[in-house]
């Protein structure tokens, strides 16, 4: 690539989130072919003037949104005052016009920006993701949306929405694969830290996560230790003693507290650290061993109980970022 091959516009408002702003912004920034940078970014704002983020950071507008003439893409984060956003009558015209006679024009949107696709009614019909606490909302006021708002990203066409806040990162990751190939992608997720590649189709909320919070102290500790070491040889005896409790006592506090079994949340816990290897470029036979399946046939019974897809699917519906 020659040139700059995308010119982004990043839409920013007071009380912006500025994760959102500043998340798939670095992404885009890092991402370089043959020695120049892959986007141009360019910050708008309503009327060209600065605004200030919801957590108190400046940020500064580059031009006003009725001059803009050239960019390639409209970025449009989320945050609390997306809803005062909502009312700007020139905004939501400026998005419902911004495709029309040049369908090669992209719209991506992060986090609750997706309301302001969906108020200018640009995602009718459309597949589109936005923030889990936004679910009720959008789906009482956006009703010709066909919502995905278990995802982490969405995208429709050259109409692109991801879910809360850092997803926008794995949408940025995955529109670089796109534009410059997954080389570049790769180079950018490593430049960034982001070590785990979370794929469109998973979900936004780990269950692993709430559950650590929801259990009560007593299997705290085992809940801890059955995340850090998924590979050890966990057995219903072995756990209940780690704990101090019978089998029996065991598997009851499990059903009572998380509605499954032991072993079932060992599977899962294992079935999750297995998608993170296989995302990170690991073979399925040594994920299958680290993941603490010890054989490809157990962990491809584990895959389908908990995922409903094999570990083979998985690696080619979901982690070609990293092919």
């Amino acid at each position: 690539m020659d040139k700059i091959q995308r010119h982004v516009d990043v839409y920013i408002y007071d009380n912006v989130n500025a994760l959102d702003v500043s998340g798939i912004s670095e992404a885009f920034h890092t991402a370089v072919v043959n020695g120049q940078r892959a986007y141009k970014m360019r910050y708008v704002s309503l009327t060209g003037e600065n605004v200030t983020s919801s957590c108190g950071l400046k940020l500064v507008a580059d031009i006003a949104l009725h001059e803009i003439t050239d960019a390639d893409d409209l970025l449009l984060p989320g945050g609390l005052g997306v809803n005062h956003q909502l009312q700007q009558k020139d905004l939501i015209e400026h998005i419902h016009n911004w495709q029309i006679g040049k369908p090669q024009r992209r719209l991506i949107s992060i986090c609750s920006g997706a309301l302001l696709l969906a108020e200018a009614g640009v995602l009718n019909e459309r597949l589109a993701t936005t923030h889990w606490g936004r679910r009720d909302y959008v789906l009482k006021n956006y009703r010709k949306v066909n919502w995905q708002v278990d995802r982490i990203y969405v995208a429709d066409g050259n109409i692109y929405s991801s879910a809360g806040v850092t997803a926008g990162v794995d949408l940025a990751l995955a529109i670089i694969k796109q534009d410059c190939g997954a080389e570049i992608a790769l180079d950018v997720a490593r430049e960034l830290v982001v070590s785990i590649h979370r794929s469109g189709g998973q979900t936004q909320y780990s269950d692993i996560l709430r559950s650590q919070y929801l259990v009560q102290n007593s299997l705290g500790n085992l809940l801890d230790q059955l995340v850090a070491s998924p590979q050890k040889n966990w057995t219903l005896e072995i756990m209940a003693a780690e704990v101090s409790m019978t089998s029996r006592t065991l598997s009851r506090k499990f059903n009572d507290q998380l509605k499954m079994s032991p072993m079932s949340y060992v599977e899962k816990i294992r079935v999750k650290h297995a998608e993170n290897l296989l995302g990170l470029g690991v073979s399925t036979q040594r994920a299958a061993q680290q993941s603490g399946f010890g054989s490809l046939q157990r962990m491809r019974r584990g895959f389908e109980r908990q995922i409903g897809i094999t570990p083979a699917a998985y690696v080619e519906k979901f982690c070609q970022i990293y092919s």
